[in-house]
């Protein structure tokens, strides 16, 4: 029980949401403020604080106390460092570097590789420096806590950073809960990409002391039990369907040409090298020849179209594709680019469009949860999971394979159902909506039985 647990008597509970978020994921923040709502629904006065890759950015978004993630900077999990804290070491340590450095030069003729292997000794020593200060300055913070949640999205994930980015992050909080007897509840959580062993140790040790562990789809639990997790786990959907837009997508379905249609275009930056962590450059030229194909094609069809991203590196390719397609003043009324990262303004937005072509989950997912129906084309397993779930796999494509023309066909498809797919939409993100209160329900009664 944690020390200060007696918050839970007046109905303020102080609770810590994990979430490697930097305020450039549309997804994360459809999480984070559903996760809020419902402790808010459940605890009027109660306090959160996140932890984040970029605090500063998300207090900004979110209006909330934050607090840093991690110490510990790896290739795609950005952690900032303030220019206050690298002045006072260049201030400090300057001096020695640059005696060492020179020392270094004059021997570098005579042993090879010299130079190199004092910076990665150096940079070695300062990162563990900086994490040995971050554990301290987490543990003091934590112990103020009610409770810490590891709140949705794929956050059981080695792609990004490596098992030292977040499967360590988790490991590392969840153990400083533990010592200081905050109880700790994983929520509709889920596997993404697990490649290293270490990863799979670090999860499995945070697991362990996890008073609730509950995963957004089937899949995710398949992975967990193929890799030894025998504890129990529940299901519980993604957070963001805690966002469902009660007044739908009501469209009349009457006889209607190309040009009364509103459709949504989502490229997604997987592979693209720079963007991605594991580049396939190949693989993403095919998907964006493809995807541009299909842009134009749509608007030589006279559709009215909408540019969105639901990332930061998303972004950018939106706008390409928007630049590309205005340039010429035909038509040029018909096109809109949404403005960047704006939950708000996107949840707005969506239940405008007719239907929407978008790859990265949450584009999809927000669309569904504000009732537009969606072709996919699936980079990941967890695309196809949602696309099943909400029993639209006829309109699941495949990133790798999936052509312009093919897309049209699908998206044609849709549209001449699009009544009916609108309909099912409302009645099964209604259900999922309702599976996650019940999942909060189970962790709040938790909170306060055992406060």
């Amino acid at each position: 029980m944690a020390r200060n647990s007696s918050r839970r008597h007046k109905g303020h509970p102080r609770v810590g949401l994990i979430s490697p978020y930097t305020g450039g994921n549309l997804g994360d923040a459809a999480i984070i403020e559903s996760a809020r709502k419902q402790l808010l629904d459940r605890f009027g006065d109660a306090e959160f604080i996140l932890l984040v890759l970029d605090p500063v950015s998300v207090r900004e978004i979110h209006g909330v106390d934050t607090f840093q993630l991690s110490a510990l900077r790896r290739d795609f999990y950005f952690t900032p460092r303030s220019a206050e804290s690298s002045t006072s070491q260049e201030d400090s340590t300057g001096f020695l570097r640059y005696r060492v450095r020179a020392a270094l030069k004059r021997i570098g003729g005579r042993i090879p590789f010299a130079l190199p292997v004092y910076r990665r000794l150096r940079g070695g020593l300062q990162e563990i420096r900086a994490e040995a200060g971050h554990v301290l300055d987490a543990r003091r913070m934590v112990r103020n806590l009610d409770a810490l949640l590891i709140a949705g999205g794929g956050q059981f994930d080695d792609v990004f950073g490596g098992p030292w980015g977040h499967p360590y992050a988790m490991f590392k909080w969840v153990r400083l809960a533990h010592s200081q007897g905050v109880p700790v509840f994983m929520i509709g959580v889920g596997v993404d990409y697990l490649r290293y062993r270490l990863s799979n140790w670090f999860l499995r040790h945070a697991m362990s002391i996890a008073r609730r562990v509950s995963l957004r789809d089937a899949g995710s639990i398949e992975v967990l039990r193929k890799l030894g997790i025998r504890r129990e786990l529940v299901l519980c959907p993604d957070l963001a369907f805690g966002m469902v837009n009660s007044t739908g997508n009501e469209k009349i379905e009457a006889t209607r040409s190309a040009q009364d249609f509103t459709i949504g275009l989502s490229p997604i930056a997987f592979g693209l090298p720079g963007s991605w962590p594991v580049a396939a450059k190949e693989s993403f030229d095919r998907y964006w020849r493809e995807f541009q194909a299909l842009t134009h094609s749509l608007i030589k069809e006279n559709y009215s179209i909408r540019f969105f991203a639901t990332d930061a590196n998303d972004y950018p390719l939106a706008q390409r594709l928007y630049d590309q397609v205005t340039s010429v003043p035909t038509g040029r009324e018909r096109i809109q680019l949404l403005p960047p990262l704006n939950l708000a303004e996107l949840i707005t937005a969506l239940p405008n469009f007719d239907a929407v072509v978008a790859s990265r989950l949450h584009g999809v997912l927000l669309s569904h949860v504000s009732r537009t129906p969606v072709l996919a084309v699936s980079y990941l397993r967890k695309v196809r999971a949602q696309m099943e779930d909400m029993g639209h796999e006829r309109f699941c494509l495949d990133f790798d394979t999936f052509t312009a023309p093919e897309a049209q066909r699908g998206l044609n498809a849709l549209l001449a159902e699009r009544g009916r797919l609108v309909s099912q939409l409302g009645g099964v993100c209604a259900g999922r909506r309702r599976a996650v209160d019940n999942e909060f329900e189970a962790v709040c009664a938790d909170l306060a039985l055992n406060s």
